[in-house]
């Protein structure tokens, strides 16, 4: 899982979808605040909630990236 990796490899950003399958993006964020509340984190979701956007940017999110990408 992404969190074990987290845990065992300081990376220097954490890249994470907001719906996945076994935890939500908003709970993946809460871990990763309570354990190093620097650690930039970007959230990329296809909800188009903007609640969403608001909630991920609200628990630390340094950006927020609306899928599809097209590029």
């Amino acid at each position: 899982m992404g969190l074990d990796l987290f845990f065992r490899e300081k990376e220097d950003v954490v890249i994470t979808d907001l719906l996945m399958p076994v935890m939500d993006d908003l709970e993946v964020m809460h871990t990763i605040h309570e354990s190093d509340p620097d650690q930039p984190r970007i959230v990329i979701s296809g909800t188009g909630k903007k609640q969403d956007v608001i909630q991920a940017l609200q628990m630390g999110a340094k950006d927020y990236i609306s899928k599809p990408i097209i590029g």
